[in-house]
């Protein structure tokens, strides 16, 4: 009697206690029979999963800026989602990519429904630590015409156009913009009017104004090639750098990890690191040392600010044949009358060591700057004479001779 009670009970209970619970599972097996079968399901990648959501025309948005994306309770995209959608060529075209702006909330939840719009523009931009970001970006204005949306009060309703010389955006999250950054987009110069990363949890809400070019520091067309980067003068201008930036270390032995940071193009000594591996801190200092047996990407972050961060791809070998990397070691900008001390290292599996033998320094331009070599170590000083250019310091010794790049610069 008990176990045709407990069956009994099981079979009325499948969907819930209650009735909102039994309605609300019902409808969802109703969505998903509708999703097995609608003309309009596609498949979609989000955060490299695959998803089935059924996509169609928002009939509210009179502008058809936006559509509905369809999703099941078991596949959940928040605000701020970027979503591949429909293959362009190139592959990374903004137009494969849309963004979940909004999400529709019901009192029974049988599915998602997210607001989405094509991404139409790749935001590329240098930040103040000398860091490049890309970014798929929504903008849904032009310098003609502005189609105002206030997202500020979570009403994403258009609301108005009217003739201007702005340009407003929506992207992910990110609180790698500030006030003032210049960006360039389809050939003009814009920047940062406003901005607002908390109205709307997961986005970032920006709002352009036109600028000017900096012929001095943009990135600009060049012999067809189509990229443009407002300050692109100001990249890496804080970095982190390794001798060997593409190690191969033998199945089940050690590797040291040695990083060198710069500032402004002048070396840091005895500067620290945390190294991460798949997102866990997995240690601290000025190396950091590891027994490898497969495969690892190791990422290295400034200690001290996070941002500037540098990967590194560990691949494995059953065997790997010693190779012996030469670098020069030292900044990468002398001021004028200033002088610049220069070392080589030899990095052997890991292993990083000052080079003992004789090592012989000499530069391209003595205009700019003049050489001196003793006790395997280079001293290069900028000459007084208000020039500034790049010289090519180069470094021989008996089994090698490399070069580094040097660039002459103001005193301001």
């Amino acid at each position: 009697m008990s176990n045709y009670y407990d069956t009994f009970l099981a079979r009325m209970t499948a969907d819930g206690f209650n009735y909102k619970d039994q309605i609300e599972h019902l409808a969802r097996r109703n969505f998903d029979a509708y999703l097995a079968e609608t003309p309009t399901a596609v498949q979609i990648t989000y955060d490299y999963n695959d998803y089935k959501v059924a996509i169609v025309e928002n009939k509210q948005d009179e502008f058809r800026l936006s559509k509905l994306m369809l999703s099941s309770v078991k596949d959940y995209f928040p605000i701020g989602a970027l979503i591949k959608w429909e293959y362009y060529s190139p592959l990374d075209s903004p137009e494969n990519f849309w963004i979940v702006w909004k999400q529709q909330q019901n009192s029974i939840q049988d599915h998602y429904v997210n607001y989405i719009s094509r991404c139409n523009h790749k935001l590329k931009w240098i930040d103040d630590h000398g860091v490049r970001h890309e970014q798929y970006v929504y903008e849904f204005s032009s310098k003609e015409n502005m189609i105002r949306a206030t997202f500020k009060s979570r009403v994403q309703e258009i609301i108005a156009s009217e003739p201007n010389k702005f340009m407003e955006i929506i992207m992910p999250f990110t609180e790698d913009i500030k006030r003032e950054q210049r960006f360039i987009v389809d050939g003009e110069a814009w920047y940062v009017i406003e901005f607002d990363s908390s109205s709307v949890d997961g986005i970032t809400y920006i709002t352009l104004g036109e600028d000017k070019k900096d012929l001095q520091n943009d990135l600009l067309f060049v012999k067809g090639d189509k990229e443009e980067l407002a300050d692109y003068k100001n990249e890496n201008k804080f970095y982190i750098s390794l001798v060997n930036s593409e190690p191969e270390v033998e199945r089940g032995t050690s590797y040291v990890i040695k990083p060198y940071y710069y500032e402004m193009g002048i070396l840091k000594d005895n500067t620290e690191f945390n190294f991460y591996i798949e997102d866990y801190l997995v240690g601290s200092g000025t190396f950091y040392e590891q027994e490898y047996n497969e495969d690892t990407k190791v990422v290295i972050k400034l200690k001290s600010n996070e941002d500037i961060k540098l990967e590194v791809n560990i691949s494995v070998k059953d065997e790997v044949i010693t190779n012996s990397l030469y670098k020069i070691i030292g900044d990468n900008n002398i001021k004028w009358g200033k002088t610049a001390i220069y070392s080589v290292v030899l990095e052997e599996n890991g292993n990083i060591s000052n080079v003992e033998d004789y090592v012989y320094y000499t530069i391209n331009n003595e205009d700019l700057a003049f050489c001196e070599s003793e006790d395997n170590i280079g001293y290069v000083t900028a000459n007084k004479k208000r020039k500034i250019g790049k010289i090519i310091l180069t470094a021989e010794g008996e089994n090698f001779s490399i070069e580094k790049e040097i660039q002459i610069t103001s005193l301001w």
